[in-house]
């Protein structure tokens, strides 16, 4: 099997580009969701818990692009 072109690993990183920036919109909604339905005061635990959760999620996300930015040879 021949080694992808330097084109086609290019038109991967970015397609995997648009699907992160996908993934980290619907984390962003999902986390937005949950606040007005739990509708949780100012300051509180949940709150926090809530953002530390999105935070890692999005953190997976641009961990895993960056090992494909790493792996695929991207500017």
């Amino acid at each position: 099997m021949p080694k992808p072109t330097v084109e086609a690993r290019l038109a991967l990183y970015a397609g995997a580009l648009r699907k992160a920036e996908e993934i980290r919109v619907q984390v962003r909604k999902q986390h937005q969701a949950s606040l007005k339905r739990g509708k949780y005061a100012k300051h509180s635990i949940e709150l926090e818990e809530f953002q530390k959760l999105t935070d890692r999620y999005i953190g997976e996300v641009d961990k895993i692009l960056a090992s494909l930015k790493k792996a695929t040879g991207a500017k």
